[in-house]
């Protein structure tokens, strides 16, 4: 197909949307119901579209990684010092002679 028969069958396409009757009247019902929701009015006028759905829902997930993360950072650090304690206390258990005739 060269341009030249593109360009008149192109010419030549015609479309013609079907609108609905009662498109306009939709639309504005949506309008209306949109502008009688409460807004906060503890908030003021700010914008709260980052509260969305996805965004909402990521935001939980990282800041729940976050603080996982955190927790258990801090937790493990507290199992190493009881381990730490532990191994010491057992080593010198072990090479004080006084400490190893007391455990037996």
């Amino acid at each position: 197909m060269g341009d030249d028969e593109l360009r008149e069958k192109l010419a030549l396409w015609k479309v013609e949307p079907q609108i609905p009757p009662d498109f306009q009247r939709n639309v504005w019902q949506k309008i209306a119901v949109g502008e009688s929701k409460p807004k906060l009015s503890r908030f003021g006028n700010w914008s709260i579209s980052w509260l969305r759905t996805p965004r909402l829902a990521s935001c939980a997930i990282i800041l729940g990684g976050l603080a996982g993360t955190g927790f258990g950072l801090v937790e493990s650090s507290q199992a190493n010092s009881r381990n730490w304690k532990s191994l010491e206390a057992k080593y010198v258990q072990s090479i004080d002679p006084y400490e190893h005739v007391r455990t037996y």
